[in-house]
Parts: structure tokens; sequence; C-alpha cells
């Protein structure tokens, strides 16, 4: 038990959920040194590793070394995640979101806002490109080449997940091969390198399928040149522990707020906020559920009222927001107090 939990990253991971920061961090720092052992610095593993070890760095108060850390692993977690879309594995895509959400926490908290507003942007664009990248593929079947290049892409990408699965159960086997250990790492960087060969074809011949399949994150720098003067782009990011907000205008610095709600609460205030918006079959008006209206100020409230000296005097608010929140239209929640007086006075 000690030797499988020493050096494992869903132990770390659920060390660092759990404030033992500490524990983590001593585990991970044997797990980067042997990824890049068993898997070489190039490997997903070691990325995973890299990044947790950031994680658990910054928790503990080692800020430089954490950065250090980030400015590692991340961006290339974040590309790989990106490549995979629909063929990532659960286990991996969630670690690549913990591990960057650590890493928007940071840039965050040291005011590196236009960075921290990137971050987000990649991994809201995970989402969406997940969702699509299959309708995606599906359409570029009619052009030949592309069709082709895809579906050998596509294949790859899970031979290279197979052969992940099995080297990792070969080396944290007790009665390790050597010999296959060998065999299948040979196996595993001809499939990477197959598929990163594809993926570079594709974006060279088919650069604007690159760009939806693989979405380049973008900031405040990427937007400024499409906002007009009178306009201000609110981008919106809920992770596990909280909420961040950026508001951007034509010129300027990025402004930012991170609100404390996390992914759970924000869940529960928009479905609840949702209900009186779209109840589905009411048998009459009586059953027609009451709009929460103190509860829709205290979202204003918390999301955007720390920002309005940046947007309250633009024409046209552009919002960009993920999750249980981009169901909920912003344009109902109230900018002060509204008292709601007995249903029969309406």
């Amino acid at each position: 038990r000690d030797r499988f939990l020493t050096a494992n990253l869903t132990y770390a991971r659920a060390l660092l959920e759990n404030g033992d920061a500490a524990t983590a961090h001593d585990v991970l720092v044997i797990a980067l040194a042997r990824a890049g052992e068993n898997f070489g610095p190039e490997a997903l593993e070691t990325w995973e590793a890299g990044g947790l070890l950031a994680v658990a760095k910054a928790e503990i108060g080692s800020n430089e070394d954490a950065r250090r850390l980030f400015v590692t692993y991340v961006p290339p977690l974040m590309a790989r995640r990106a490549a995979d879309g629909e063929t990532a594995s659960p286990i991996h895509d969630a670690r690549a979101k913990f591990i960057a959400e650590a890493y928007l926490r940071q840039l965050a908290n040291s005011g590196a806002a236009e960075s921290a507003m990137k971050i987000a942007d990649g991994l809201r664009g995970r989402r969406l490109m997940a969702a699509i990248s299959s309708s995606v593929a599906r359409a570029a079947a009619k052009d030949g080449a592309l069709a082709n290049l895809v579906r050998r892409a596509q294949d790859g990408q899970t031979q290279r997940a197979a052969l992940q699965r099995l080297l990792s159960g070969l080396l944290s086997s007790t009665a390790r091969d050597d010999a296959s250990v060998t065999r299948i790492r040979r196996q595993l960087k001809t499939v990477s390198d197959a598929v990163q060969g594809l993926f570079d074809d594709i974006e060279q011949r088919f650069p604007d399928y690159a760009e939806l399949i693989r979405p380049r994150p973008s900031g405040a720098a990427d937007a400024r040149p499409h906002l007009s003067p009178d306009e201000a782009l609110i981008s919106i990011y809920t992770s596990s522990r909280e909420t961040f907000v950026w508001v951007a205008r034509a010129d300027g610095a990025v402004a930012a707020h991170v609100a404390r709600i996390g992914a759970g609460e924000m869940a529960e205030t928009v479905d609840h906020l949702r209900e009186a918006l779209d109840p589905g079959f009411i048998p009459s008006l009586d059953a027609l559920p009451r709009f929460d209206v103190a509860l829709a100020h205290d979202l204003y409230a918390a999301l955007l009222e720390p920002l309005r000296e940046h947007w309250s005097n633009a024409a046209r608010l552009i919002f960009v927001t993920e999750g249980n929140l981009a169901s909920l239209p912003l344009s109902i929640l109230p900018t002060a107090p509204v008292a709601q007086g007995p249903d029969d006075a309406i």
C-alpha cells in the first residue's frame, strides 16, 4: 500500500483537496522524479506530476517555485488537453483542469489579470471544442484529404491513450518486466510523434480547421482590436472554489475581481433563479414559482458591482461565461435591492 501511494497522483490530488498540501508536496516530489525517469520530460504523466507539485508549492506558500513549475508544465498540459478533445481520459482531463485552475488562482492573486484571463479562456474553450469536435470532424469528411488526416490523428490519439494505460500498469506492477516497459515506451514515442506530425500537417494544410479544433486561448490583447470604445467585454469563469471576473475595454488595463462563489454554490444559485424563468408546465398562475429578486441582486453584487466603474459607461456589454452561469441571462439581475410586495399587489 505504501509503495502504491508514495508517488500516486490521484492520492496527491486528494491530499491537496483535503488541505494536506505538505504531505502532497512530499508525494509529488517523488512522483515527478519517477515520472521523468519512467516516461521522460515530454510525457503527460511528467507534466501532471509537475503541475500538481506546483499546486502543492502554491498551497504551502512557496510561490516563486510554484510559478516556475506552473510556467513549465501548464502550457503543454493545456495544449494536450485541447488536442485530445473527446478522446481525453476523464481522469487526465479533470487533473489538467485542477492544475490550470490553481495556476489561474495564483495569477489572479498576483495581479496578472491578462494572463489569468487567457488561462480561463483556454479552460472554457476546451469545453466548447469537446462538444463540437465530433460534428466538425464529420463535416470535414467532405474533403477527402482532410478527412483522412483527421481519421488517422483520432486513431493515433486512441492508440496513444491505450499505450499510456498499458505502460502505467506495467510500471506499477510488482512483477515489473523491464523488456516490456522498454518496448511500450518505444511504441508510445513513435505513436506520439506520429500524432503530433499529423496535427502539424493539418495545421499547415488546413489552418481554418486546425484553429477550430485546437483554438489558441485568447485574452484581452486579442479582444481589444475588436471592441469599440463604447463596448465592454466581461469574462466570467467559475472554478471549484471561486468565480473570476474580468472587464476589458478597447483601451486601458484589464480590471479583475474574484468572488468567493465556487462551482457548487453557483450551480445551486442559477438553478434556483431559473425555476421562475423556465418553470415547465404550471396548472395555474398561483403555481408559478416566485422569482427570487434578493438572490438575483446578491449574485449581481458578488460578480458585477465590484467592477461597475469599469463597465457602467459602456453602451454595450459583451458577456463571456461558461457552465451553469451561461444558462442565465445576466440582464435579469437587479443592480439595486428590490422590495417585493405581496402577490396580490402585483
